[in-house]
């Protein structure tokens, strides 16, 4: 690989630009940087100003294909690396020592076609588990161990609030109101939010057995001293294997955070291997507890309150982006709909 001195001072620049006036987070900016890395791959690291409308051409076909996850890149992937490189380059083209070298001509032949960009706009009818599925995965977990009944908790907890991982694996006792089965997503208590929200959230009872997997792990804190800025879902205790500098995990969990929410998917993930059940990604939680919320409102100011429960500004975000029904869901909500308009 070349390494491009310039490259890398004015990519700084614009990351730092991205976070101080743009209020970027660093999970988009590394996003970003993905996407000017892979051009960057394409160009042979060639320096920035000697971009060109040729170029431009050059690299949408030679980005079709490539390869994204060692798997043909996908449209919306391809139209968002585009769009996050032309962004780029209109930054740039305003940069002193650009200005004369770029064109904004040139940059525009990174647009993608409308088709293109209509298809990347697109959410995709993804496969969500359903509420029998949870039930049949946490009833799996025997909950005779510390370690047991936190990650069944954890599991319960997530489809219940619809609460996003990194919210969860910050999340203080504090801010859990098991009275009025009420969460208060922090960011000042430290709770990892998107956008550093404040968001008031309600533990649905969309099941008893669920939520009673969670107020006895709460509970069950409690009487272990755990502490309200101590964490709800903490990592397991690490034991020291003799003299040496080997750790191993034990079955108790001890009043520290994790450190990213990595872990959690982790134990998703083995969770369901264990159960021999097929795995579903937090998020894909999140979406059941939207669709399950939603379909108990009756008017429209329930639905601005689930949509607010979920962080949201407008319930057209809440609807669009995480009501997406797979097939057979959707087959049956479509019949449901003509069965009743035949019996009107």
């Amino acid at each position: 690989m070349t390494i491009n001195i310039q490259n890398i001072k004015i990519k700084q620049e614009y990351y730092k630009w991205l976070q101080e006036v743009k209020g970027k987070n660093p999970a988009t900016i590394d996003k970003i940087e993905s996407a000017l890395t892979k051009y960057e791959e394409y160009s042979n690291y060639e320096e920035f100003a000697k971009f060109s409308k040729e170029k431009a051409l050059s690299y949408k076909a030679w980005l079709k294909k490539s390869s994204y996850r060692d798997k043909p890149i996908q449209t919306s992937t391809y139209c968002h690396y585009l769009k996050m490189l032309k962004n780029f380059y209109d930054w740039l083209l305003m940069q002193p020592g650009y200005k004369s070298r770029l064109s904004g001509n040139d940059i525009a032949y990174l647009n993608t076609a409308d088709s293109e960009s209509k298809v990347s706009q697109q959410g995709r009818l993804k496969k969500n588990p359903s509420l029998e599925y949870i039930l049949r995965l946490t009833a799996s977990i025997k909950g005779n161990s510390e370690v047991e009944m936190r990650d069944r908790a954890l599991i319960a907890f997530t489809v219940l609030t619809g609460m996003r991982d990194s919210a969860i694996a910050s999340l203080p006792v504090g801010c859990v109101d098991l009275e009025e089965l009420e969460v208060y997503q922090d960011p000042k208590e430290g709770v990892k939010t998107k956008f550093s929200k404040q968001i008031f959230s309600k533990i649905f009872n969309f099941e008893p057995a669920l939520l009673k997997y969670v107020t006895d792990w709460v509970e069950f804190l409690k009487e272990k001293g755990f502490k309200n800025d101590d964490p709800v879902f903490p990592r397991s205790k690490s034991l020291s294997k003799g003299n040496d500098l080997c750790f191993e995990k034990s079955d108790e969990v001890e009043p520290v955070f994790w450190t990213g929410s990595g872990r959690i998917r982790n134990i998703f993930k083995n969770r369901a291997k264990d159960a021999k059940m097929e795995y579903y990604n937090p998020h894909s939680f999140r979406k059941l507890t939207a669709h399950l919320a939603l379909e108990k409102c009756v008017n429209g100011e329930e639905m601005a309150a689930v949509s607010q429960h979920f962080g949201h500004e407008h319930v057209a975000t809440t609807i669009g982006s995480y009501v997406n029904f797979n097939s057979f869901k959707l087959s049956q909500v479509l019949k449901k709909i003509d069965k009743r308009k035949k019996n009107e």
